[in-house]
């Protein structure tokens, strides 16, 4: 959902799955059920009978010289970036060396038990200038 999905899995039968995202990862809860549950809730099929075999999906892509030519679509959109392919910023004042710029998180705090502060005490008296 922090990118913009449902985070479901819905089935054919209109049922909604609740997914999980641990570490990045995808995770269904899953519990056996009861006698009580197995004979009352509604059974959803959600896989195909059968021994499951994960490599049946294996495929090097990267082995294949030719790899860009096979994956790209006429109709893939352009990705918007605000940078040019030599990563110069499109928008916006060209880079001057030497500009002092304003810290983006302020001034350092004063408090002795900040991390932060003491984390970075070497870098307080420094001068943040455009790169």
């Amino acid at each position: 959902m922090k990118v913009g999905g449902r985070q479901v899995v819905k089935t054919a039968d209109g049922h909604c799955l609740p997914v999980n995202i641990i570490r990045g990862l995808p995770h269904i809860q899953m519990e056996p059920n009861t006698a009580k549950e197995f004979d009352t809730l509604p059974h959803v099929i959600s896989t195909q009978g059968g021994e499951w075999d994960p490599a049946v999906l294996d495929h090097m892509l990267a082995d294949d010289d030719n790899w860009v030519s096979k994956v790209k679509q006429s109709n893939d959109q352009e990705c918007y970036s605000p940078f040019d392919e030599r990563g110069e910023c499109k928008h916006g004042e060209p880079v001057r060396a030497d500009v002092q710029v304003n810290n983006p998180t302020g001034p350092p705090s004063e408090d002795p038990d900040d991390v932060e502060v003491n984390f970075h005490a070497a870098d307080a008296t420094m001068e943040t200038h455009q790169a």
